[in-house]
């Protein structure tokens, strides 16, 4: 069985910021149960406007938004929109993707990447 990856961040979310699942539906104009279904794992996260309406619902932070959309493109196993608009209008960024995967890329050298993106 897949691992609930959104499913679970939803719930977990949904308390911190004391919303309840009707709340988020209402917000959605869904029904509850399809909040339930996420967060049990039967249902797929929601679409990309859809999650817009959820963040602005729950108040989320920038960085709490950010986890967010990435564990629901994670569930997905896609990649979040912002990043692959970003990613396809790039032509240095999708080779340094591509030569990423061809090759492979220890812990190491994603840290000096980032070491060498702040300017340290």
């Amino acid at each position: 069985m897949r691992e609930n990856i959104f499913g679970n961040y939803l719930k977990e979310i949904r308390k911190k910021h004391e919303k309840t699942q009707q709340q988020l539906a209402t917000a959605i104009g869904r029904h509850k149960m399809l909040i339930s279904g996420m967060e049990k794992g039967n249902n797929s996260p929601p679409r990309p406007e859809d999650i817009e309406k959820l963040v602005v619902a729950l108040e989320l932070t920038q960085e709490e938004r950010l986890e967010f959309i990435d564990k629901a493109a994670l569930h997905k196993n896609t990649i979040p929109d912002d990043i692959l608009t970003f990613l396809l209008s790039e032509p240095r960024m999708r080779q340094f993707v591509r030569l990423a995967q061809q090759y492979g890329m220890a812990e190491e050298k994603y840290e000096l990447i980032e070491k060498i993106v702040r300017g340290e």
